[in-house]
Parts: C-alpha cells; sequence; structure tokens
C-alpha cells in the first residue's frame, strides 16, 4: 500500500500536467480560430466610410464592430467567459474608396484574451502562480468592398 501512495503522486501530477496543457493548446486553437472568424465577419460588415445604411435596413440593426465582437464570440462557444475571458476586438480596415483597389484594402481583427487555467495541481506548473495567460491573436483578410459610389 505504501508503495502505491507513492508511485500514484508523480502519475497524477504528469496526468493532470498533461490536462492542463491539452486545454491550454485547445485554448489557444479557439483563440485563433475566433480573430480568423472575426476578420472574416469584418470583411463584409466592417464599413470604414460611415456609409448610410440601406434603405431596407432595419433600425436597430447592428454596426460592424458589434457584428464581429459577436462573431468572435459565437466562434469562441462554449470557451467564452469560462476559459477564455477579458476578450477585447479591435478592427483595423485599411480600404477606402480613393484609389482602385481602395475597396479592397486588408482588414486585420486583433483579438486579445485571458486564458483562465483551472486544473488543479498543474494551473501553476504550466501557467505560472497568477494561473492564467494573456494571449493575442492578429488575423488579416481583403477587405469585401465595391468601386461603385452610393448616392444619398
Amino acid at each position: 500500500m505504501v508503495e502505491f501512495m507513492i508511485a500514484i503522486v508523480p502519475v497524477l501530477m504528469i496526468w493532470t500536467v498533461c490536462w492542463q496543457l491539452s486545454r491550454v493548446y485547445t485554448g489557444r486553437l479557439m483563440l485563433k480560430h475566433a480573430a480568423t472568424i472575426g476578420v472574416r465577419a469584418a470583411a463584409v460588415t466592417h464599413d470604414n466610410q460611415n456609409l448610410p445604411k440601406p434603405k431596407n435596413a432595419k433600425d436597430d440593426q447592428e454596426d460592424g464592430q458589434k457584428a464581429v465582437e459577436n462573431a468572435v464570440g459565437k466562434a469562441l462557444g462554449p470557451w467564452q467567459n469560462t476559459a477564455i475571458r477579458n476578450i477585447e476586438v479591435t478592427i483595423d480596415d485599411s480600404s477606402n474608396r480613393d484609389e482602385y483597389d481602395g475597396p479592397f484594402g486588408l482588414v486585420t481583427v486583433k483579438v486579445k484574451a485571458t486564458f483562465k487555467c483551472d486544473v488543479p495541481m498543474a494551473k501553476y506548473m504550466v501557467c505560472g502562480g497568477g494561473a492564467s495567460i494573456d494571449w493575442e491573436e492578429t488575423a488579416n483578410y481583403p477587405h469585401q468592398g465595391a468601386r461603385y459610389k452610393t448616392e444619398d
């Protein structure tokens, strides 16, 4: 029985560290996926020209920033506000209407978040004393614009 007690502690420690490492890897992959989904949403919904809404748009139609934040949140799924917290989304849209290729300028979405480690015993070994990791992921995509101008 004593041999079992001596042997089980390192085995459990190795198992919990592997479990926490798999959660960290999966969380990082989820954040990369969320940045990619966010930039795809920004490429079709975000407009740095502040154009008027189309005539058939509803009054409560959400703006581009809100749509991108919702897309990032949905891409994170159940990880949002549980393991991945404090999510900040910033959009850099370099498209414009002045140049020939301007409507197809690059859109960049940066997602910052904090990953909370929560596996007992292993969280301090994998994530450090604070038991959390700050991450930042960036994704780029060409803006899906058009060369025509709208009239008011």
